[in-house]
């Protein structure tokens, strides 16, 4: 009982797959951060084309 409670200890898979998890969070956090900047500044450009059209 104790060897198996000593190699579940020592086991690292579950840490790797928490690792890339929040790896992965974090990529689709600063992705989605780009998305609204970017969409504020097209909206902006619009407008203006929009304006200079009228």
């Amino acid at each position: 009982m104790v060897n198996l409670l000593t190699a579940w200890w020592s086991d690292e898979e579950g840490a790797t797959a928490i690792e890339y998890a929040l790896i992965a969070g974090i990529i689709s956090i600063v992705i989605v951060a780009s998305v609204v900047i970017i969409a504020g500044a097209l909206t902006g450009t619009y407008g203006d084309v929009s304006d200079g059209l009228a």
